[in-house]
């Protein structure tokens, strides 16, 4: 039997229940839970505390049997509990859930990433013309972009219900980590431009992207700006 086989046995039993009764196995099914758990949890704290202890170990539970992790990054292990939920009885007849996992994901996230020096106005004004001909921009990582039809952010979570409305029309959001996450409403336009931003590309290439948006390039200058001022970008490298 070659490694990956035994690999894949040995995770098949540890996922069976059963194994909690063995002795001999009790001690590796009880760590793999708990981390299992902890990745989840670390990733949707806010889904965490909507559902409760033993609501969000049934989540787990059923989620991981369902997705075998082939990881042991807890971004990658986490990154599916969205849909499976927005697909999965009983929650998914409380279509908030499965929108509140996905809020969660990509908020936290903006936390559990790691720090970047950012640009400024100075940085731009001071580099040589043929520094800024190659420079990328992009959003640092410490960022992130939503599309929401729930109104979590604007909502206090001890008023968040499970029957919440669904908006028609959805809310464009940043999500932003300094000191405390940042969670700002944008308008459709700037979430187009900003999501080019986080794709990255030279000034060049980013005034012909945004100039596709209709910005007009004093819009653009303005854009980009803000952006700077709000400390979202750095430097990627050359192109």
């Amino acid at each position: 039997m070659r490694l990956i086989e035994i690999q894949r046995h040995f995770q098949a039993t540890i996922l069976d229940s059963r194994a909690a009764t063995e002795a001999r196995l009790r001690i590796h099914h009880n760590h793999f839970w708990s981390r299992m758990h902890g990745f989840v949890t670390s990733w949707h704290p806010l889904l965490a505390g909507f559902l409760g202890d033993d609501e969000i170990r049934e989540v787990v539970y059923r989620y991981i049997a369902a997705h075998p992790p082939r990881t042991c990054v807890a971004r990658q292990v986490s990154a599916e509990l969205a849909s499976f939920l927005a697909s999965t009885e009983p929650w998914c007849d409380q279509p908030m859930i499965g929108a509140l996992a996905a809020y969660d994901f990509a908020r936290i996230g903006t936390t559990l990433s790691a720090e970047e020096a950012t640009l400024s106005r100075a940085d731009l004004d001071t580099a040589s013309p043929s520094a800024l001909a190659s420079v990328v921009l992009r959003l640092k990582k410490r960022t992130a972009l939503a599309v929401e039809h729930y109104r979590f952010h604007a909502t206090p979570p001890w008023q968040w219900t499970r029957t919440m409305p669904r908006e028609p029309n959805p809310t464009y959001l940043l999500f932003h980590a300094t000191r405390r996450i940042m969670t700002t409403e944008i308008d459709r336009r700037s979430y187009l431009a900003l999501a080019r931003l986080a794709e990255g590309g030279t000034l060049h290439a980013l005034f012909g992207a945004l100039q596709q948006l209709a910005f007009e390039d004093a819009e653009i200058e303005q854009f980009i700006g803000r952006c700077l001022d709000a400390e979202l970008l750095v430097a990627g490298g050359p192109a």
